[in-house]
């Protein structure tokens, strides 16, 4: 990115935007100076089944927030050679997890619960101590309640989805007919199709229109959706979910100045 900002044309990056919150902060600052605008790549919020959560939720359809529940679970995990240099599974997959939270509520994360197990044949992963099973519990700083399920084996398919419960409304979204899972009793289908692959696969139509949106941003025409501030939000919280997974008990993320070294 260092070497982008010179150029001063906008920026689309993948997230993180760097490994730890301090070289983020620090990226962050680079970027105001230069006066460039960097597009964060969360591109869950592109998806349209959330996107329409996120639209019903800010009309107010679904009422009061009551809880919901994120799974978020990868076809299957990445090669040995990416896991040294990844962080960690909240820092590389949870962070998308951890944005969908903030986003969805749009209230800030009070605390996080976490625990990760190893339970796959991929011994890697625990050989990097990096659980390839996890679970979480968030809490808003409004009070909404958030579940998170975690894998990275799903002997299945790629499965993300939202099941989010108001005082108005029930909705889900990713729940479509290439939901990863068996169904019981069987789903009537004549032409079942396939479990998405990977996320590639999962996101394709989402990556289309983040690109239509970072094409809007460079050409004036439209305000950042994802600045990096976003990014780092996200990062705080999978840094005091790593934290919780290690002690066994739950982290303060809003107000704990501990997380800004992370």
């Amino acid at each position: 990115i260092y070497q982008c900002l010179p150029l001063g044309v906008p920026i689309l990056c993948e997230k993180p935007i760097a490994p730890t919150i301090p070289a983020s902060r620090a990226v962050e600052a680079a970027a105001a100076d230069a006066g460039v605008e960097i597009q964060m790549g969360f591109q869950r919020r592109f998806d349209p089944g959330l996107s329409q959560a996120h639209e019903r939720i800010g009309r107010g359809d679904v009422g009061t927030l009551y809880s919901i529940r994120l799974t978020s679970h990868d076809h299957r995990p990445p090669p040995e050679r990416y896991i040294p240099t990844r962080g960690s599974v909240f820092r590389d997959l949870h962070v998308h997890d951890f944005d969908l939270a903030r986003w969805l509520t749009g209230e800030e994360i009070a605390w996080v619960f976490a625990g990760g197990e190893s339970r796959t044949e991929f011994r890697y992963l625990a050989d990097y101590s990096d659980p390839d099973v996890t679970a979480m519990l968030l809490r808003t700083t409004g009070g909404v309640l958030i579940s998170i399920s975690g894998a990275q084996h799903d002997a299945i398919g790629h499965d993300v989805r939202a099941e989010i419960f108001g005082s108005r409304d029930s909705i889900a979204a990713g729940f479509d007919d290439r939901l990863a899972l068996t169904r019981l009793p069987p789903a009537d289908r004549d032409d079942p199709r396939p479990p998405y692959d990977d996320f590639l696969d999962r996101f394709g139509e989402a990556f289309i229109r983040e690109t239509r949106s970072f094409l809007e941003v460079a050409a004036g025409r439209a305000p950042n959706p994802c600045p990096p501030s976003e990014a780092i939000a996200s990062l705080r919280i999978a840094a005091a979910a790593e934290s919780s997974a290690r002690l066994g008990t739950p982290v303060a993320v809003s107000g704990n100045t501990d997380l800004d070294d992370a």
